[in-house]
């Protein structure tokens, strides 16, 4: 489609009780969808429309902007837990994957759009993904590696060669690159999922044959140093309930052991889990009455 003709306002719509689910939800599991609710009420809501109808031109239409008047609309606005305004919810594959509240400026918007919006660099990880399973390690990280500096604000490309490091046991690079994003892509759960999985794979590295540790370990629970590499090995393989189980232990022997580790890392286990598994309930009772 040519610039003359498209039009912003094509991708743009008001939303009520009878259309919110297929104008929302629904077109979610197709492209995303960014809700914003506003208010007449609100003058930061009057400040942000013009630059969320920017976007809506700048993308192209790959993203669909619906509106809600939180004050006409109240029933949305109360499923939505919405309590102030302007807020936006962006729902991708039918659900809500970001919320901001108050007015955004648009770099922060752009780089939370990017990451879902249909792009070439999803064409650009396709790509490198299949050289890196070809064995074309050097031209996979090339090609990520000129698309993020092109696109500096794509955090899925450092994410993607952190992902490649990791599968190549190259825990501590992948650590330095992760922790060097800016702080809002480095805060996204993507990337605190990633960070985690290889601080535990960095911290389990020296393990050579975890079946000859196990029968050390279960005689001799006071070394904690043979404790805490058993546990990390166990997060790498996802046995949560057994890796948990010897982070306690720890976390009951010796609290100081290398600054609360047995705590830290029962903390951040968790946060691997699915939310509502029991085992979550189960540690953070344990770890509120182990700090009693």
């Amino acid at each position: 489609m040519s610039g003359d003709e498209f039009d912003p306002q094509d991708f743009i719509f008001d939303a009520n009780r009878e259309n919110f689910d297929q104008l929302v939800v629904q077109n979610s599991r197709l492209g995303p969808v960014l809700v914003n609710f506003w208010s007449r009420k609100a003058g930061p809501s009057f400040r942000l429309y013009p630059l969320l109808e920017k976007l809506v031109s700048h993308y192209s239409g790959t993203f669909l902007l619906v509106n809600v008047d939180a004050d006409e609309q109240r029933k949305i606005a109360s499923d939505y837990s919405i309590t102030s305004v302007p807020t936006l919810k962006l729902f991708h594959k039918g659900e809500i994957v970001e919320t901001l509240f108050g007015y955004q400026n648009e770099e922060d918007l752009r780089f939370m759009l990017d990451q879902y919006v249909a792009s070439e660099n999803d064409v650009i990880i396709h790509q490198a993904l299949q050289l890196f399973e070809q064995g074309k390690t050097e031209q996979a990280y090339q090609q990520l590696g000129q698309a993020a500096l092109a696109t500096p604000h794509a955090y899925k490309l450092p994410l993607t060669i952190a992902s490649l490091m990791r599968a190549e046991g190259r825990f501590s690079e992948a650590l330095k690159l992760l922790r060097s994003l800016p702080e809002l892509a480095r805060n996204k759960p993507a990337s605190q999922k990633l960070i985690i999985e290889c601080e535990f794979a960095e911290m389990a590295s020296p393990v050579q044959d975890a079946e000859d540790l196990k029968p050390f370990v279960r005689e001799n629970m006071d070394e904690l140093p043979a404790v805490k590499l058993l546990a990390a090995w166990h997060v790498t393989q996802q046995h949560y309930h057994e890796a948990l189980s010897l982070f306690q232990h720890i976390m009951q022997q010796d609290r100081s052991f290398e600054d609360d580790l047995g705590r830290r890392s029962i903390v951040k286990i968790l946060s691997l889990i699915e939310p509502g598994h029991p085992l979550i309930q189960h540690y953070r009772n344990i770890i509120r009455t182990l700090n009693n």
